[in-house]
């Protein structure tokens, strides 16, 4: 593998990012009801709020993101529920030259499952 890149999205369709954002870094941040400018909801109106977390800065740029947003999400999940967060979807997008293999260790298994959340990877062959 050569790149790993790790996206947290939030989404509520109550959701206001700006009830969250002086605790938790976010980006991409969409209010319900305002006219999207990114994505499938590009000029239409966000039918739901949506924010995607900051990762920060990580030494390591594989599993320390994921730990990061784990991280963030248990220390600062009662502040996201109450914030009328519906729906947390976690993206690990692998990018691989010869072999795509990715290892979860047994605390973010467990980690996940606790926090009831939806995981997806992609693996994409970069060429040299």
């Amino acid at each position: 593998m050569i790149s790993v890149s790790v996206n947290c999205l939030l989404i509520g369709d109550n959701f206001d990012p700006s009830m969250i954002e002086k605790v938790i870094k976010l980006e991409s941040e969409a209010k319900e009801g305002e006219l999207g400018n990114i994505g499938r909801f590009k000029n239409k109106l966000n039918p739901h709020g949506s924010a995607s977390l900051v990762l920060g800065d990580t030494k390591n740029k594989d599993e320390s993101q994921l730990d990061f947003v784990l991280s963030q999400l248990t220390k600062k999940l009662q502040l996201i529920k109450d914030a009328k967060v519906q729906e947390i979807f976690l993206t690990i997008n692998l990018g691989y030259t010869e072999q795509c293999n990715w290892e979860f260790t047994k605390d973010q298994l467990k980690r996940i499952s606790i926090l009831d959340i939806s995981l997806s990877i992609s693996c994409y062959r970069i060429e040299n």
